[in-house]
This record gives C-alpha cells, structure tokens and sequence, in this order.
C-alpha cells in the first residue's frame, strides 16, 4: 500500500494542473445524490471551464465512493476508495472514449484539436481525513495528498510539457484518529477540449 510522504498543502502554491497533472482549488457546492445529473454536471462544466481555460467538455460518468470497511465491492453502488496507486486512462483509452461517447464526425474533428480527460473529485459530506486521494507528480513517483481535503477544496497538451497522466490512490494514513467519519467522494469524469 502507497504511504505519501507529504501534504501538498504545505507547499508552495504554485502547483497546477498543466505542470504536475493535479491542482487544488475551492470550490463551492451544494450535492446529495439525486442532483449529480442535473445539478452537479453543468456546476462541473462551468468549474472546470473556469479553472483550465477549456473551451468544451463532456461528462462521459460519475463514481461515488464510500469507504465502508468489510463490505464486499461487488457492484457500481458500492464503490470503495482504491489503495492502489493507478491511473484512470492511458493514451490511448483517452482516444478511445472520445470516440465512445461522441458521434464519429464530432470525434475525429475534435481529436485534431488539443484535449485531455479530467477528473474533478471532491470528498462529500465532509473532509476526506480517512483515505485521503493521493494524487502523484505526474513527473516523478513523489505521491502528495492534502489533509482533511473539505467539500471545497478542487483537486486537479501532447507535447510532454504538460501532464499527461496522474497516478493516484487513497491511502490509509496512520495518524487519522480513531472514529473518523469515513470517507465518501464524488468523482465526475469530463472530457475536455481545447480551441
């Protein structure tokens, strides 16, 4: 199991999204599970607009998940936050959902263009102190996670100046105290495109 070695919060506040595939900001929203849709989707696409500059996005999902210790992970309702360092999509499977979730003439026109897929995660109803979302420096193996994440807080070009990928994990952190509300989050996946 990952162990990040730092809090991200305590460095220095130049971190962005194009340098290190990853970015914090605040961000803030009313979410129960019944607005995700309708609700939180356009909210997403206006936020995320906002914070890269991008000129179209498409939400292709969501996941929630919920850290609930002993329950089996058997179906998509009962997600649980993954303690293995991973990324969501290579290259290649970025390409491939752009085709999945666009007609054919709208895909190979936007593939011409810059794009990138991105992840807008955010714990709900409360901080994320259990199994805090680790994401890594997408440069180095230097896993980073930011403690007790709130509801407002934001976690956030083919030419390798910018990051391609972002592995990540939610990991077990020694120091949560005991009792701790456990974590829930809500991960809206977006695919984002560029003029």
């Amino acid at each position: 199991m990952a162990k990040p070695g730092r809090n991200w919060t305590q460095e220095p506040h130049d971190i962005h999204l194009e340098d290190y595939g990853r970015e914090a900001a605040k961000h803030i929203s009313f979410l129960n599970d019944d607005e995700i849709e309708h609700g939180y989707y356009p909210e997403s696409i206006d936020f995320i607009k906002r914070v890269t500059g991008a000129t179209s996005i498409v939400i292709f999902d969501h996941h929630i998940r919920r850290h609930r210790p002993g329950e089996a992970h058997d179906n998509p309702q009962k997600l649980q936050p993954i303690s293995l360092v991973h990324v969501d999509q290579t290259t290649a499977s970025s390409i491939a959902r752009v085709h999945r979730h666009l007609p054919s003439t709208e895909a190979l026109s936007l593939l011409r263009r810059r794009f990138q897929i991105v992840n807008l995660w955010r714990p709900i109803p409360h901080a994320a102190v259990d199994r805090p979302i680790a994401p890594c420096d997408f440069r180095s193996v230097d896993l980073k996670y930011m403690k007790a994440m709130t509801p407002e807080d934001f976690d956030s070009i083919q030419d390798g100046s910018v990051a391609r990928l972002t592995p990540h994990t939610g990991f077990q952190d020694p120091k949560t105290p005991e009792g701790t509300p456990l974590r829930e989050s809500v991960e809206v996946r977006a695919l984002v495109f560029y003029d």
